[in-house]
């Protein structure tokens, strides 16, 4: 019995060493005997049998498991998990933008907090957590108190929570990131030591590499949150072993791949966010098997295919967010069986189809939103049963008819968004009836029509307030000065009229677009009672009076003022100098006058615009604006009065893209210094009076895409640095003195479009190396004196460009075209001009083979031969398709030729990029000989042929009249006979005619324009034209000039001349034969018997 007593002492000694026991369902009765037979094997204790020991010792492990297991289910009962039922209201604010997790643990707030937390039991606790501090780094010090010797029990260690009791393991491990304080590295998988772990929260860290698959060996785990993070790799399919699992939450990272359709196993599962990830392929069709879940959360993925059906089968749901995926078909008409549900957001996919009705089902439904998909059909009137509707987005889509009343009767409706769709009619006044909690309504870029309702007066939570880019008339509601909240009010781009300097009184106004309608009267002076919020205020293409407000300087915030295409007067109130926050002044296209102020970036550090433009500005450029160091554009071109020179200081401006200073006064050099302004892109500062040269550093802008200096008088030679422009794409330096050669260095501009060099002095051969011109289309250097095979240079052009336009009018070319080229390299080639060089030989047959040429110029050469009798390939003097190069005048167009000049019937014509190109034949002077092909009459959409001054002989064709669209025609100085073709007159358009200096005949065709036409049209020459509209006397038309040849007696006496000649003559004779003897007897003699000259005399 001593023995006993003293064994049971013993054990009791030795117990109460031991530091933390496992939990009651993994402690044994076997283990605890091992451990007990360790024990009294230390003991040595002997004298007892072994037999009975084990008996003793089973009793008192039975006693201690009992303890143990009270112990834990006392913890247990003190973790209180927050989960989402029916009666919790946490699914309605899920939102990644801050909202609240719909899990969260108690045992965090509770932790430590009036009791007493033991050592840590189990070693491997201590190890996992060692482990996982040794992966990461810590710049923060948020794990400064996982330190052993400072801190042995890790139940004191941040983020660690325990269980109570004498042997207490870690089951929470709550580690959030906040701003400048989180975790770096990897997750260690040995935090799988933590072999009790429920919840495990590692949020908003910087923590990379892949999810340990180790973790689905945590089978107690409940909860698990690695959101906002930058994990990578693809989700384990292991976690779906969690079977206890509640919560997962892995969104905000960079996870690839597929969901595992294993997670479908998660029965437990109540909240599910995957999203703000990168995942692909489908939703897996199992997930709408969890019976269970509350929240639903993929959205910001690139998931594809159809909405699983059966998700209708989600009683609990409340939160379903698949926004911002590529999910494509119809929207489940079942989701309209899910009672539960409050937030429903499909926003950005591709989804079709209608808007499901049965959607009105969802009673407790107070967030949809469906935008940005390819919806069509209507906005559904039942969908306004839903009266729990706080939010209503069906923006971007292509629904159309109404906006129904009952949606204005929502009395929690917050939100309605319905931009960009194609609604018409009216805005409902209901909206202003039941709006006490409205609080945006944006309705813009659509086809609505008539006016704002005023109810719109009497929601005082209104703050934007969205219509822009409709039809909508009449004016903005006077009540609107009453609406304090109103922030953002956006009516851009309609039809409304009258005045707006009422909105003064509207206090917390930030943004106002109003621009493209047709208000009147003044601009508003502030927003009361201090303009503490005003950043923007763009009400440009209006009708605005008056002068710009100098009192709009002193809103604290204000950024962007937008006053263009108005008729203000009066000078830029110098005071906006003084609105620090400045960024945009865009006051171009009204009347003010003076100067820019000079004081301008003195005190303005966020300036990027500045568009002064189309004004009667006077003074200079001032030299402040090279303070303004982030300005991008600065525009003053159109100021006629505008003098000085480009100031050196703007040089210093390293973010300028835009200087635009053309239709000026300012001369003087361009200054070296904008070769500073490396982010540069467009220069443009043609018809001024700039002189000295180009700067070569112009070179260093590498960003450079416009470079138009035309119309200065810069000289010396083009710098061979601008062939380091890569980008540039239009490069415009004509009517200068330039001189010299074209630089080799200009077969680096890969990227150029239109290279226009006309009206220099430029010389020399031209040499260039297009293969590398890919983009080219244009390239003019007419009037200047180069020489050289210029199509040896085309010849490099690579096949499958887009070249649309060669002018190489007036220089000294010489020798012939080649007479043979490949055609496939000028399939868009639509202008040619070679006019007025020596060219010389005939006109190679490949010429009428351009399939797309319109406009042909080879007048004033040499050119001799016959023309080809086969026009069949110009297909774009044919085709209505090919008829027009549509270049646009502001030189925007990607074929850009300021102006094409060419002479028809005597006359210099310059067709501009105002007006379509007209589709021209030119090939007058030259030595051309033979007939006018007949094919020609198969260019129908010809309008300007000109073919004078060459020897062309034979007749005009007969189906000249064809032409139906000719408004000049030149077939002047030639050896032409035969007679004018009657299909002449069918040629309504004709406008200029010139057959002059020819050998035709005949009557002029009566009818269509040709009476219309001056004798200049048909002489000199051409002496056997006869009829109106020549001179009917001089240029009358006899028998011999008929158009048979012949003519009848009658027709003599349809002359007036002959006529009164036959009178006069007959009466005259009748006279001579009453009035004179000789002429009487003549008519009537003495009648005597005829003497015979054979009879004899008588005697």
């Amino acid at each position: 019995m001593y023995r006993i007593l003293c064994v049971r002492v013993c054990v009791h000694k030795e117990t109460s060493k031991l530091r933390s026991l496992h939990t009651a369902t993994e402690i044994s009765g076997a283990h605890m005997l091992r451990n007990i037979d360790v024990l009294f094997t230390n003991f040595r204790v002997e004298s007892i049998a072994l037999e009975n020991m084990k008996a003793i010792v089973l009793v008192v492990t039975i006693c201690l498991s009992l303890v143990v297991l009270a112990s834990i289910h006392v913890v247990a009962g003190q973790e209180t998990w927050y989960g989402i039922d029916g009666n919790n209201d946490a699914a309605n604010s899920v939102d990644r933008a801050g909202e609240a997790k719909v899990m969260r643990w108690d045992d965090e707030v509770r932790a430590r907090t009036g009791r007493r937390l033991l050592q840590v039991s189990d070693q491997g606790d201590q190890t996992a957590l060692l482990q996982f501090k040794q992966g990461v780094q810590d710049p923060a010090g948020i794990l400064h108190s996982w330190n052993l010797t400072l801190n042995p029990d890790v139940c004191d260690w941040g983020g660690v929570t325990c269980t109570n009791g004498t042997n207490p393991r870690v089951v929470h491990l709550y580690l959030t990131g906040r701003f400048n304080a989180s975790l770096r590295g990897g997750i260690s998988p040995n935090i799988s030591g933590l072999t009790v772990l429920r919840n495990l929260t590692l949020s908003n860290h910087f923590l990379r590499g892949s999810i340990p698959e180790e973790l689905g060996t945590l089978s107690m785990l409940v909860g698990l949150n690695l959101s906002g993070n930058n994990l990578t790799g693809s989700i384990p399919a292991e976690l779906a072993k969690l079977t206890e699992l509640r919560s997962l939450d892995l969104s905000g990272n960079n996870l690839t791949g597929d969901i595992p359709s294993e997670l479908s196993n998660l029965s437990s599962l109540v909240s599910l966010d995957l999203g703000m990830n990168n995942l692909t392929g489908g939703i897996p069709g199992g997930l709408v098997k969890l019976s269970l879940l509350v929240s639903l959360d993929l959205s910001e993925n690139n998931l594809v295919g159809d909405i699983p059906m059966g998700i209708g089968n989600l009683s609990a749901l409340e939160n379903l967010q698949l926004k911002a995926n590529g999910l494509s078909g119809a929207i489940p008409a079942e989701l309209g069986n899910l009672k539960q549900l409050k937030n429903l957001r499909l926003h950005d996919n591709y989804l079709t189809g209608f808007i499901p009705t049965q959607l009105a089902s969802c009673k407790s439904l107070e967030r949809l939103d469906v935008g940005a998909n390819n919806l069509t059909g209507k906005l559904w009137p039942q969908l306004a049963q839903c009266r729990n509707l706080v939010d209503l987005d069906v923006s971007s889509n292509g629904l159309e008819g109404g906006i129904e009343p009952e949606f204005g009767t929502l009395g929690n409706l917050q939100n309605f968004l319905g931009m960009h769709n194609n609604f018409n009619g009216t805005i409902p006044d209901t909206f202003g009836s039941n709006c006490s909690n409205l609080r945006s309504f944006s309705v813009n870029n659509n086809k609505l029509t008539g006016p704002i309702p005023t109810g719109f007066a009497n929601c005082p939570q209104l703050q934007g307030f969205l219509v822009g880019f409709n039809k909508i008339n009449g004016t903005i509601p006077m009540g609107f000065g009453n609406l304090q909240k109103l922030s953002v009010l956006y009516f851009q781009n309609n039809d409304i009229e009258g005045q707006i300097d009422f909105l003064e009184n509207c206090s917390a106004m930030g943004l106002i677009h109003g621009e493209n309608n047709h208000l009147t009267g003044p601009l508003p002076r502030y927003f009361w009672p201090n303009c503490s919020h005003l950043t923007h205020l763009f009400v440009s293409g209006n009708n605005f009076t008056g002068e710009i407000p100098a009192s709009l300087a002193n809103c604290p915030l204000l950024q962007n003022v937008g006053v263009s295409w108005n008729k203000l007067t009066g000078v830029i109130p110098e005071a906006f100098s003084k609105s620090p926050k400045l960024m945009n002044l865009q006051v171009d296209h009204n009347k003010l006058t003076g100067s820019i102020p000079a004081s301008f970036c003195s005190n303005w550090s966020d300036m990027e615009i500045l568009y002064f433009q189309n004004n009667n500005l006077t003074g200079t450029i001032p030299v402040m604006l090279g303070n303004c160091p982030n300005l991008q554009q600065l525009h003053v071109q159109e100021n006629p009065h505008l003098t000085g020179i480009i100031p050196e200081e703007l040089g210093r401006l390293q973010k300028l893209e835009n200087l635009v200073a053309y239709d000026t006064r300012i001369s003087g050099e361009i200054p070296a210094s904008l070769g500073n302004c490396t982010r540069l892109q467009n220069l443009v500062l043609f018809n001024n009076t700039h002189n000295g040269t180009i700067p070569a550093s112009l070179g260093n802008c590498s960003g450079l895409k416009i470079l138009m200096l035309s119309n200065n008088n810069l000289a010396d030679v083009i710098p061979d640095s601008l062939g380091n422009c890569s980008v540039l794409r239009l490069l415009d330096l004509s009517k200068n003195q330039l001189t010299g050669a074209i630089p080799s260095s200009f077969r680096n501009l890969v990227s150029a479009e239109t290279i226009f060099l006309a009206s220099n002095n430029l010389s020399g051969d031209f040499v260039l190396d297009m293969s590398k011109l890919t983009n080219l289309e244009s390239v003019s250097l007419s009037n200047n004196l180069m020489a050289g095979d210029v199509f040896a240079s085309l010849a490099t052009l690579n096949a499958t460009n887009n070249f649309t336009a060669v002018d190489f009018t007036s220089n000294e070319l010489t020798g012939t075209l080649p007479a043979t080229f490949d055609v496939k390299r000028l399939t868009s080639l639509k202008v040619m001009l070679f006019g007025s060089n020596n060219l010389h030989g005939s006109i190679p047959s490949w010429v009428w083979t351009l399939p797309k040429l319109q406009l042909l110029d080879l007048k004033n050469n040499s050119f001799s031969g016959q023309l080809s009798a086969y026009f069949d390939n110009l297909r774009g003097f044919i085709d209505e398709s090919s008829n027009n190069l549509n270049i646009s005048s502001d030189g925007s167009s990607s074929s850009y030729i300021p102006s094409v000049t060419i002479e028809v019937a005597g006359a210099h014509v310059t067709y501009s990029t105002t007006l379509d190109w007209v589709i021209s034949m030119q090939l007058s002077r030259n030595n051309l000989s033979g007939v006018i092909p007949t094919d020609i009459t198969k260019l129908v959409k010809m309008k300007s042929l000109d073919l004078s001054r060459n020897q062309f002989e034979g007749e005009i064709p007969t189906n000249m009249g064809a032409l139906t669209q000719l408004q000049f025609l030149d077939l002047s100085n030639n050896r032409l006979n035969g007679s004018i073709p009657q299909s002449f007159i069918k040629i309504s358009n004709l406008a200029t005619l010139f057959l002059a200096n020819n050998s035709l005949s005949g009557a002029i065709p009566s009818g269509g324009t040709l009476q219309s036409f001056s004798n200049s049209s048909w002489l000199p020459g051409n002496k056997g034209l006869c009829g109106p509209p020549l001179d009917p006397i001089q240029y009358a038309c006899y028998a011999a000039q008929s158009d048979s040849g012949d003519l009848s007696f009658t027709d003599l006496f349809a002359v007036p001349g002959l006529v009164v000649g036959f009178v006069v003559g007959f009466a005259s004779i009748a006279f001579l034969c009453v009035a004179w003897k000789p002429a009487r007897n003549f008519v009537h003699p003495n009648v005597k018997k005829p003497q015979s000259m054979w009879t004899p005399k008588s005697h």
